[in-house]
């Protein structure tokens, strides 16, 4: 183990850090006590996504949908994030709080205000 005070240790860093890195064990001493050890880093193992095999089945995302609730769905108002309120009010049976009246034209969507 190699001890050194500070003022080498600024003086002399990169050529601490390389013997550090060869696997020397640096200890750097402020009044003449240990103060920090130089460590060389480990490297961080690269990962590679989507090496896992999963087999989704058909279906697993989205049920069939039949005509009859698919018309009940046809809706000509066209904000998107005022549809995504709507099916999520309706696959929650939750009561959508709103002033809306566009979301009065869907029958399924049970609303309150």
């Amino acid at each position: 183990m190699t001890v050194v005070n500070v003022q080498e240790a600024k003086t002399h860093l990169s050529r601490l850090i390389s013997r550090a890195q060869h696997g020397e064990e640096i200890v750097v001493a402020r009044s003449g006590k240990p103060a920090v050890r130089l460590v060389p880093v480990e490297p961080v193992a690269q990962r590679t996504f989507g090496t896992v095999p999963v087999a989704i089945p058909d279906g697993f995302f989205f049920e069939p949908i039949d005509d009859e609730e698919l018309a009940a769905w046809e809706w000509a108002h066209r904000d998107p994030f005022d549809r995504l309120l709507a099916a999520q009010a309706v696959v929650e049976n939750v009561v959508l709080v709103t002033r809306d009246p566009a979301f009065d034209t869907l029958p399924a969507v049970r609303t309150a205000w």
